[in-house]
């Protein structure tokens, strides 16, 4: 007999002294998962943990530890059972690992001994789980299996999960047994690994030396009961995060059975009369437990995920729990969350922040003991802590319970009750939302803080005991969206985020009071009352509809149908500015107008309406109705709308659907657009609403046609040079495709292809003259300018380089000829100036001297009035913009026919 080794935290066994010298029974119970090591989602592990067993044995190393195994000893019948609670895994591992050698052992004496120990009291080794796992196990050592071959690597004609399930003793029905299917999988994985390894078994039953042992814990020993085991371990998942967290959690809030406060916690609906700690648990194990495991599936289908099959619904109902409590920790700690401070990096981990230098596996299941450690989850038994974390940590569990008590299942669907009506879906997809909350997967912080929102009404309504109206919900939401949409107002911060929760916590515990009753609109309209954080102009705009959609459904309804274009989500301040409607406003603080003004300011609201929503049509990256900048154009008729970036003399022309560059953001339409009260933004809205009246008063139906009109029928005289450019030739808006450009002053302007000079980019005026004037030429006629067989457009990267358009490719005698036309300044008002320059080259070379020229070409450019540019070793002659392309087709006409003559 070995002598057992007896290790601090408990006594170090092998599997063969567990049976042998203990004499324990080993009996999964029912409580535990099948075997899971076999599974097809498990081969990695699989893999990892049959290749360490075997280097173990190989090494024949001894006391090579697999960690903990414990549970509880039973004595049943003059029997000592085993019930492992961790560790099953591990154990039938072993299990099989041990038959398999005991198959190709030639030691008869030892495989006899084993025999008679592993099949005494009814075998040693059971599966509570199914009759059927048990019963296996017992006809491997029971029943001799023919026709096995060990010697041979196993494929698909003798691997011995196929040999065995041919045997006479196996039942079909057996296949249907998940435990016994993974029984099989890790036959084959132990055959391929430890053929041919004989003297193995020998190894692995040697109780003086053993190889492979563990820590074996008694749980009464440590004065733990297997309640609180069988309690985590209800669904069949060994100590899983999320019953760890119950069972802590539990215990924590059994710190406040007997408050008088504690009961505030429980609805009416607790028949039982339980205390908050069972009243929790009990509804998390049965009505909460159910409506998170019928949304678990609803997310694995509609995702088409494949989660593994031992995957269950915990992770989903610990991230709603990090939600709310994450949410409470905001509102709790109500003040600004300085970047490095201790709040800060808790806040970041909390939400899961990628920048943090934590495992990743720690920072997605966040456990009680994290939770204490971060002050969330206090008691008055802990003296150090605060009465203000301790007053935190009860709101934070009233929230939570709350919260949970607010999630009902529509029958109909399974998914959770819809609050909102349909038509305000748009504001708030409320199964959506709470699928991503379930994943933890926000598409950004705006949509957490739609969701702080949702659930604050769905609280506060749920604990008042009112039916919940959808009226007040569906405003609700809408106004939470038009707040916090990410058009409208970006969070791009940790500090973002916590001002617009507390800003939305403020306004909820004022809508709680009987003067609001959880009315937005009537909160809105009070011109006391206050929002912060949210920008002014969207705040007022929010107080012009609340006044307006309380008048009449027609009001509402307009505005809704507005509001929920998905060019604007939401924001159409400036269609209430074109309507008069906000000069109304500013004077009277109300729409107490005349029932003629009422139809005469909705007529307003409903023209302009229409044509905002034709020219930025479907959405900021899909604008179908602005074929070839006709919008851009048509306001450039008015003035100058350009939005300029920063303090740089760059402006963007609005006319991109990129989003890239923070483009969508600061270089837009819907930017431009917002009630700005800035001078300059004001005057820019002016331009627009200019071309807006003059759709109107076109009274034509087609409103593309009338801005088609707006563009060639313009006022020329008080049009800069510049910007007919532009509106003449929608080619130069595609070039910019950032809608970046370089406005030195209106004869000094560069196109840029990105958003810098450090990309390539054009100068204005010659990039005009070639889409205008010289490449439709050679399109139609590609020997347009020969004897030059190349004419190109030459961009340039360096903002010292100035972009040309080059003729090459020009053959006379044996010289080589280059014509460049270069923008260099202006004449006046609407005449520019351009430089052609002719360099002749002999070979490679550069002719250095007029003198080196060839005496007919320099007699024709001398006829010309070209001058030699000594510097650029060229000659060169400017010329206007009416000049310019006759000089190029009298130069090319001499030149062919100077090559036909040579």
């Amino acid at each position: 007999m070995s002598k057992l080794q007896t290790c601090t935290t408990g006594i170090r066994l092998s599997f063969n002294q567990l049976i042998s010298e203990k004499e324990y029974k080993i009996v999964i119970p029912k409580i535990q998962r099948d075997y899971a090591q076999g599974r097809d989602s498990k081969k990695e592990v699989r893999n990892k943990f049959v290749k360490s067993l075997y280097n173990y044995l190989e090494d024949d190393s001894i006391n090579c530890d697999l960690d903990f195994i414990y549970g509880s000893i039973r004595n049943i019948n003059g029997e000592k059972r085993f019930v492992p609670i961790d560790g099953q895994q591990r154990l039938t591992t072993l299990f099989l690992l041990h038959w398999y050698l005991y198959q190709i052992s030639e030691n008869e004496e030892l495989k006899s001994q084993f025999k008679t120990n592993i099949t005494k009291n009814n075998f040693m080794f059971n599966y509570e789980i199914r009759n059927s796992s048990s019963d296996f196990c017992k006809a491997l050592f029971i029943y001799e299996v023919k026709d096995l071959n060990f010697n041979s690597l196993p494929n698909s004609e003798n691997a011995i999960s196929k040999k065995i399930e041919n045997q006479s003793w196996f039942f079909l029905s057996w296949k249907n047994d998940p435990t016994i299917y993974s029984m099989l999988v890790m036959l084959d994985l132990i055959h391929e690994t430890f053929i041919g390894k004989k003297t193995y078994f020998e190894k692995l039953l040697n109780n003086d030396n053993p190889v492979i042992t563990f820590q074996f814990m008694e749980l009464d020993k440590f004065n733990l009961t297997d309640d609180l085991y069988i309690k985590m371990n209800s669904r069949g998942k060994p100590l899983s995060p999320y019953e760890n967290f119950k069972a802590n959690f539990e215990k924590y809030l059994s710190n406040f059975n007997n408050k008088e406060q504690s009961y505030d916690f429980i609805l009416s609906n607790n028949e039982a009369n339980r205390t908050i700690s069972k009243y929790f648990i009990h509804m998390l194990d049965t009505k909460w437990a159910d409506i998170f495991w019928k949304y678990k599936s609803l997310i694995n289908t509609s995702t088409n995920s494949m989660k593994n099959d031992d995957m269950d619904f915990d992770d989903e109902i610990m991230n709603f729990i990090r939600i709310i409590i994450t949410n409470c920790y905001i509102e709790n700690k109500n003040t600004k969350f300085v970047k490095d401070s201790n709040e800060a990096k808790t806040l970041n981990f909390l939400i899961g922040s990628k920048n943090l230098n934590i495992d990743q596996e720690e920072l997605n299941m966040i456990s009680f003991y994290k939770y204490n450690e971060f002050k969330i989850f206090v008691s008055d038994k802990e003296k150090e802590d605060t009465e203000e974390n301790l007053n935190s940590s009860i709101s934070t569990i009233k929230k939570l319970i709350s919260s949970f008590e607010c999630l009902i299942i529509d029958k109909s669907t399974n998914k959770i009750n819809k609050y909102m009506s349909d038509n305000y879906a748009y504001y708030y997809n409320e199964n959506l939302v709470f699928e991503n909350a379930l994943k933890h997967q926000f598409d950004n912080l705006n949509q957490r803080v739609s969701f702080y929102a949702y659930m604050n009404f769905l609280r506060f309504f749920r604990f008042k005991l009112i039916n919940l109206d959808s009226y007040n919900i569906n405003q609700w939401m809408r106004v939470i969206h038009n707040l916090t949409h990410p058009d409208n107002r970006p969070l791009d911060s940790i500090e973002d985020l916590t001002k617009a929760i507390n800003a939305i916590s403020a306004i909820s515990k004022q809508l709680e009071k009987s003067k609001y009753n959880y009315d937005i609109l009537k909160y809105l309209k009070d011109e006391n009352s206050k929002i912060h954080f949210f920008p002014d102009y969207q705040i007022k705009e929010e107080r012009i509809k609340a006044n307006l959609i309380v008048k009449n459904n027609v009001w509402k309804d307009e505005i809704l149908k507005v509001e929920q274009h998905n060019y604007f989500h939401g924001q159409i301040g400036f269609i209430f500015e074109f309507s008069g409607i906000i000069e109304y406003y500013d004077s009277n603080n109300h729409f107490n107008w005349s029932d003629e003004e009422n139809i005469l300011y909705f007529e307003k609201f409903k023209n302009y309406s229409k044509i905002a929503c034709h020219i930025f049509s479907k959405s900021y990256e899909n604008r179908i109705n602005d074929n070839n900048y006709i919008f851009e154009r048509a306001v450039l008729t008015k003035g100058n709308y350009l939005l300029k970036k920063s303090n740089q003399n760059v402006y963007n022309l609005l006319t991109t659907n990129l989003v890239k560059n923070n483009i969508k953001r600061d270089y837009s339409w819907f930017r431009l657009l917002r009630l700005n009260d800035e001078t300059e933004t004001k005057n820019r809205r002016k331009l627009v609403k200019s071309v807006f009246d003059d759709i109107i008063n076109s009274n034509s139906n087609d409103i593309g046609k009338a801005l088609i009109y707006i563009i060639n029928n313009s006022d020329n005289s008080d049009i800069s040079y510049w910007r007919k450019k532009f509106i003449n030739n929608p080619i130069l808006m595609a070039y910019c495709k950032q809608g970046f450009i370089l406005f030195e002053n209106e004869n000094e302007i560069t196109l840029y292809h990105e958003s810098r000079s450090c990309h390539m980019h054009a100068e204005l005026y010659s990039y005009s003259l070639w889409k205008t004037k010289i490449q439709p030429n050679i399109e139609s006629n590609p020997k347009y300018y020969s004897p030059f067989n190349a004419v190109n457009y030459i961009q340039v990267k360096s903002i010292e380089a100035l972009p040309s358009i080059k003729f090459q490719d020009c053959k006379i005698g044996d010289k080589n000829y280059i014509l460049e036309i270069i923008y260099v300044g202006f004449n006046n008002k609407y005449n520019k100036k351009y430089n052609v320059k002719i360099t002749e080259f002999e070979k490679i070379d550069i002719i250095e001297d007029s003198g080196d020229y060839n005496e007919k070409i320099k007699e024709v450019l001398e006829k010309y009035s070209f001058g030699w540019d000594i510097e650029e070793k060229c000659y060169s002659k400017e010329n206007n913009s009416d000049e310019v392309i006759n000089t190029i087709k009298e130069i090319c006409l001499i030149l062919n026919n100077l090559q036909k003559n040579m």
